[in-house]
């Protein structure tokens, strides 16, 4: 056997375990209750073990909490779900990422590539380098997408992948002068849509909200 099949064959069953494990949670009484919220006559409990057996195994619910939440809900709660945090912040980071990509247009830079730049010039003006790996968590984002948008940026000059002094075989991005100068022009864009974005909320929601999305995205204690 392929050592990729065995390795998958071996996650599989570990899989199977956890689930027979997590069903144990469940007495005759709460499949009967579960049953019977899904329509099921009652007759025994097959159905109702097979489907949440097929929910913990393709990973949808994995805690059993969920999966008696789940059994019971009929119907979407559209109105709490209208009411989620993190679709209004998507689609505010959305209208604000698009606002900033327009400003930036003429520098020809969007507004990841402003902020990827942001990051590499506050490095490079205090000596200071960045690993791709700790770049992107300083941005949020993963490695290989981060990869992906600094490659437009090294094929205008704005920044290089230079060696790693403690090890030459890891290269590290870094910001050119030309990238410096072009970040400085951008600061000034920043600026005004910025400010303009304040303007519309008000100082002091901003402030608020600010502070919000900065305890959001804190790393945990």
């Amino acid at each position: 056997m392929h050592p990729a099949q065995a390795h998958h064959l071996g996650h599989r069953r570990h899989r199977q375990f956890a689930c027979h494990h997590l069903l144990q949670n469940f007495d005759a009484a709460e499949l009967g209750d579960i049953g019977r919220q899904r329509g099921e006559d009652g007759a025994g409990h097959g159905g109702t073990r097979n489907w949440m057996y097929m929910q913990l195994s393709c990973g949808c619910f994995p805690f059993p909490s969920i999966l008696r939440q789940t059994a019971a809900m009929t119907d979407p709660d559209y109105r709490s779900l209208n009411d989620c945090l993190v679709l209004h912040l998507r689609k505010a980071a959305r209208r604000m990422t698009q606002t900033l990509d327009h400003a930036l247009e003429p520098l020809d830079l969007t507004a990841t590539q402003f902020a990827i730049l942001g990051h590499l010039c506050w490095a490079r003006d205090r000596g200071k380098s960045w690993s791709v790996q700790r770049l992107a968590e300083a941005l949020a984002m993963d490695a290989s997408s981060l990869t992906r948008a600094l490659q437009p940026l090294a094929r205008r000059g704005l920044m290089a992948f230079v060696a790693d002094p403690a090890d030459k075989r890891v290269k590290q991005p870094q910001a050119t002068e030309a990238g410096r100068a072009l970040f400085v022009s951008g600061c000034a864009i920043w600026t005004e849509a910025h400010s303009a974005l304040v303007a519309s909320l008000g100082s002091e929601p901003a402030a608020a909200l600010l502070g919000l999305l900065k305890q959001a995205v804190a790393p945990p204690d």
